[in-house]
């Protein structure tokens, strides 16, 4: 089954009325809105939102129309599919293995290195998705977040395994050794490895190699990263901040601008539009070098209008 972090999931509620709900939020991330609970099988879940009671039976028991008594086990998982996959593997599986008397299978766990420093202070265990490099090199192979969200299922695809953080844990700094749960004993590194800008051209361009891994963190993350020597390329786009020793492979031109509905309903024509008209506007992560480049934008907007870029981008609806 599933459930929902949000305010208006009601599985809960049916699961309460069904039978007993005996878990409602794990301390997990991803995966916190975990659920679990015992289910009635002798009606429906509009049986169990109903309060007509015509149909109990003169010894105050009911009847189930014949279906059959007991009851049933049930677990929410999140909605995300990331979360979903995580509480999965962690939680849920173990207890079908036991339950059917099946062994835990093979699995292997390593340490390795941090190549990057990671910040995390939520209070919750957190899986956090991993790579690996340099796992011939002799010394502890080197440890990399590929953490893309709850929303992206590319951040267990490209995983080697997980590290688990302890909730007290507030920085993993950079060289610091960890314990990696591999997914499969096999690990194959990538054949190359990259971060920085996510860019569609460059997606075309990785398609081409054989088992390539690519991190859209951005362009300053994709330079910091460089410069600690995780990947073996850093794509960025405008402009950065971040001086790091390196070769320029090469480089292509392309366009931006404001993506609007078909028609362009609201005749926005300009960044101007976004500070003046009634508009929601999503924006790029604070990292990306396109986010940098509409922020200098916005700057030459606002000295024309003698304001600063403060308070311009306030007046902005989903600049954040």
């Amino acid at each position: 089954g599933s459930t929902s972090a949000s305010a208006v999931d009601v599985i809960y509620r049916v699961i309460e009325a069904r039978g007993d709900l005996l878990l409602h939020g794990v301390a997990v991330k991803p995966g916190k809105p975990m659920l679990i609970g015992r289910i009635d099988r002798g009606g429906s879940e509009a049986d169990a939102l109903d309060t007509d009671t015509s149909d109990v039976d003169a010894d105050g028991t009911g009847s189930n129309d014949g279906r059959d008594a007991g009851e049933s086990a049930y677990v929410g998982l999140p909605g995300y599919p990331v979360s979903a996959l995580t509480i999965f593997r962690t939680f849920v599986a173990p207890a079908i293995r036991e339950a059917a008397g099946q062994p835990e299978p093979a699995t292997a766990t390593i340490e390795g290195r941090m190549g990057v420093a990671e910040r995390y202070g939520e209070g919750r265990l957190r899986l956090m998705p991993v790579g690996l490099l340099d796992l011939d090199s002799g010394d502890l192979p080197l440890v990399y977040p590929v953490d893309k969200g709850s929303g992206a299922t590319t951040s267990l695809v490209e995983a080697d395994g997980v590290v688990a953080v302890d909730p007290d844990t507030e920085v993993l700094g950079d060289g610091e050794t960890v314990e990696v749960q591999l997914f499969s004993p096999d690990v194959r590194p990538p054949s190359l490895l990259g971060a920085g800008e996510d860019d569609p051209a460059l997606n075309r361009l990785l398609d081409r190699l054989d088992a390539p891994r690519y991190l859209p963190v951005g362009s300053r993350e994709g330079l910091r990263r460089l410069r600690d020597g995780v990947p073996d390329v850093a794509v960025v786009a405008g402009p950065t901040d971040r001086e790091v020793d390196s070769v320029e492979l090469g480089g292509w031109s392309r366009e931006w601008g404001l993506v609007v509905p078909e028609g362009n309903p609201a005749n926005v024509d300009g960044l101007a539009s976004l500070v003046e008209e009634d508009l929601r506007f999503v924006n790029r992560p604070p990292d990306s070098g396109l986010r940098r480049t509409l922020d200098d934008a916005l700057g030459e907007l606002a000295a024309e209008r003698s304001e600063s870029r403060a308070d311009l981008t306030s007046r902005i609806d989903g600049y954040e």
